[in-house]
């Protein structure tokens, strides 16, 4: 099954869900909110979403294919709970990492696109996450794509010490 058809299935399964805006304490359908973009229509609180969802509402249906999945953070530095933290981000977001990136259709054109996931360790940036848009950003320039982010992250994670902070240069 293609990364966009499971996005699709996704989506629809959680388009019945019931979620509530935490500002003003809104509840209704995920497909009520889908209709708004995602904001809330009483109070205009933006409510969040994860990278599938995200991919799934902005690239062409059918036009995305994922890159460097393969890439896993680990516990190089040896820090306490941190693989607890990976594992717990793991079943939050649904992602084994903070970032999915990929080649796909935005209005029929054609880019590479990288969206990251707030769910999954506060989108906070580690090696694999700065690895996984590096290389995007090399196949895009080798393909001549332009490069399509979506940024939530929560900063470098201390997790990692240098290595992450070495990420943002």
């Amino acid at each position: 099954m293609g990364i966009m058809n499971l996005f699709g299935l996704l989506k629809k399964k959680a388009e019945n869900e019931e979620i509530t805006c935490k500002k003003c304490e809104r509840t209704a359908k995920r497909s009520e909110f889908y209709k708004t973009d995602m904001v809330c229509p009483d109070c205009g609180t933006y409510l969040r979403m994860g990278a599938k969802e995200r991919i799934s509402l902005v690239v062409d249906e059918g036009e995305f294919t994922e890159h460097f999945s393969d890439l896993k953070s680990e516990n190089i530095l040896g820090f306490p709970e941190y693989d607890d933290k990976l594992e717990k981000s793991k079943k939050a977001s649904g992602l084994e990492e903070g970032v999915v990136c990929g080649v796909g259709k935005i209005g029929g054109n054609d880019c590479a696109i990288f969206v990251m996931d707030s769910n999954f360790m506060m989108g906070s940036m580690g090696s694999v996450v700065g690895e996984k848009i590096t290389r995007l950003f090399e196949l895009a320039t080798e393909e001549g794509l332009p490069v399509v982010g979506f940024t939530t992250s929560g900063g470098a994670r201390m997790q990692e010490g240098i290595i992450s902070l070495m990420q943002m240069a």
